[in-house]
């Protein structure tokens, strides 16, 4: 891993919401200055696999 190297997610903006507040994630604001309500800044390593599997089914379900 690359040193302050992060994954960030896209998922519905109340699970944003609820792992921010748990200390899951950090809020990504994509260089704008005000975070980006339906992203996701993953910082633990060992939680990226499961958060982009959750990421990959919110998009695909929008898809249909």
């Amino acid at each position: 891993m690359l040193p302050g190297a992060h994954l960030v997610v896209k998922l519905p903006s109340e699970r944003v919401t609820a792992l921010i507040e748990s200390g899951e994630g950090e809020p990504f604001d994509g260089g704008k200055g005000r975070p980006m309500r339906q992203w996701l800044t993953v910082v633990d390593v060992d939680a990226w696999e499961r958060m982009a599997e959750e990421a990959l089914q919110f998009v695909a379900a929008r898809r249909r």
